[in-house]
């Protein structure tokens, strides 16, 4: 009982997250968690190295 709608029922078009403005896809399996924090550090490492080394002094 659904209406006719092949491209939001096709599961290559899917649905866009609103969050990172990218297909569900795959966003959401890698991008909402693991992308979303991997490029934080790597934006932290890269952007302040000073951090690393606080961090490295710290552990």
């Amino acid at each position: 009982s659904l209406p006719p709608e092949p491209p939001q029922n096709t599961p290559q078009v899917r649905p866009i997250d609103p969050a990172t403005g990218e297909p569900k896809k795959k966003k959401t399996r890698r991008g909402s968690r693991g992308g979303k924090k991997k490029r934080e550090q790597e934006a932290t490492s890269k952007s302040a190295p000073q951090t690393d080394k606080t961090e490295v002094s710290l552990r």
